[in-house]
């Protein structure tokens, strides 16, 4: 069948009485790795159609039982009902939902949840899920708690800037790209039966420069070669061309392995991933950002970005930040004709359509000396002492990038 194929078209197949019976015969352990072939392949719709997901007798679709008051702890949701004298579950009637009755339920959840992180994760939730009702904003003004958001902000204002002084040191697994790479190939080599690692979990966040739940579910090889399921984003269906430390065909063969394991696997690796991140002492969101650092590295290495405005561009594609449609193809052209100065009107054009200056000041903390010294000399020469001093502390490896780019530049 093939890959544009649609639902009906699996439907009609499964009519086949002899096809029907072989898929019907394939056992447990090989169900899922043969399922997750054919979500990389037809999408999970059609994998469903064709080996749909076993239900033990009685019990009913996990997914029928939420409802949706579930993202509130059980708990909550019974003081709130005390509070206002109701049953559960509560009202998903809008016309229910009074300032009063808000503002009531706003207060249960700031005196159960004294920590401010938690009392305005929770506000939040319950927020979202009154628009949902399609509630007056003057309801949802009633949730908020101004002192108290303001206080879990101060926090975040302060231990942000702690982190942004820190920076994001690498860990020595991620320091050598061949490393790297070597291990990429010996998990593409493995059979999708075996179960993923943390490490091979961590691998995938630096070699796909992807958030925590992409790694975990989102994202998806794309029909070209790309990679599909980029969150925050309008069209999740959007395919963005890879841009890897590794290189675009390596990793989309590592997204399609890691893709055809087992997904309770993945997110077995990507939970033990947080302790194994701890010991680094970084955060698990951090190793997007040493991706898209290595990615820059990679990049001039291969003299493909030879000054920092290129080294930019290549750090935004490479996070797929804008629209894959118009702004990333823009940008490859960049790249391929243009040496983008930090100042001229295509670095403009580009700086207009990337990311938010708050976002991308993330995503430059990462502590990789190779592309600082390679930023500073795109614009200098050796003679300068600082740089003199930071070229000598590199490695040997790091000093032959460094010649190889400013023989580019000269």
């Amino acid at each position: 069948m093939p890959a544009g194929s649609t639902v009906e078209d699996a439907q009609r197949i499964m009519q086949d009485p002899e096809i029907a019976a072989k898929l019907g015969k394939i056992g447990i352990n090989q169900k899922s790795t043969t399922k997750a072939r054919m979500t990389v392949v037809w999408g999970s719709e059609i994998a469903e159609t064709f080996l749909p997901t076993a239900r033990r007798a009685g019990r009913p679709n996990k997914e029928e039982e939420k409802s949706v008051w579930h993202p509130l702890a059980a708990a909550l949701l019974n003081d709130i009902a005390a509070k206002l004298e109701e049953k559960l579950p509560l009202s998903e009637d809008f016309e229910f939902w009074t300032t009063e009755k808000a503002s009531l339920a706003s207060n249960v959840i700031h005196e159960r949840y004294t920590n401010e992180h938690s009392a305005v994760v929770n506000a939040t939730k319950f927020r979202n899920i009154l628009r949902s009702f399609g509630v007056d904003d003057s309801v949802l003004n009633a949730t908020k708690r101004p002192d108290v958001t303001e206080a879990h902000n101060a926090k975040n204002d302060v231990r942000q800037e702690e982190r942004q002084k820190e920076g994001i040191n690498i860990p020595d697994e991620f320091k050598n790209i061949a490393d790297l790479i070597a291990r990429a190939e010996v998990f593409i080599a493995e059979a999708p039966s075996k179960r993923p690692t943390s490490m091979n979990a961590a691998d995938f966040m630096v070699i796909m420069t992807a958030r925590p739940k992409e790694a975990e579910e989102a994202f998806r090889p794309g029909p070209n070669g790309g990679v599909i399921g980029a969150l925050k984003k309008r069209g999740d269906a959007d395919e963005y061309p890879i841009v890897s430390a590794i290189g675009p065909e390596l990793a989309f063969q590592y997204l399609v392995s890691w893709r055809a394991r087992d997904h309770f696997a993945i997110k077995a690796a990507m939970n033990a991933l947080t302790e194994r991140v701890k010991k680094w002492g970084i955060k698990r969101p951090d190793l997007r950002a040493i991706g898209a650092e290595l990615a820059v590295r990679t990049a001039a290495e291969n003299e493909e970005a030879v000054n920092s405005g290129q080294m930019r561009v290549v750090r935004d594609m490479a996070l797929k930040h804008g629209n894959p449609k118009d702004v990333l193809n823009t940008e490859f052209e960049l790249l391929e004709h243009e040496l983008l100065e930090p100042e001229s009107k295509t670095a403009k054009i580009v700086k207009k359509k990337t990311a938010r200056k708050a976002a991308q000041d993330h995503y430059t903390r990462v502590n990789d000396p190779t592309i600082r010294i390679c930023a500073k000399l795109s614009n200098s020469s050796l003679e300068n002492q600082v740089a003199v001093d930071s070229f000598l502390s590199m490695t040997e490896e790091q000093q032959k990038t460094i010649r190889t780019i400013i023989a580019a530049i000269k």
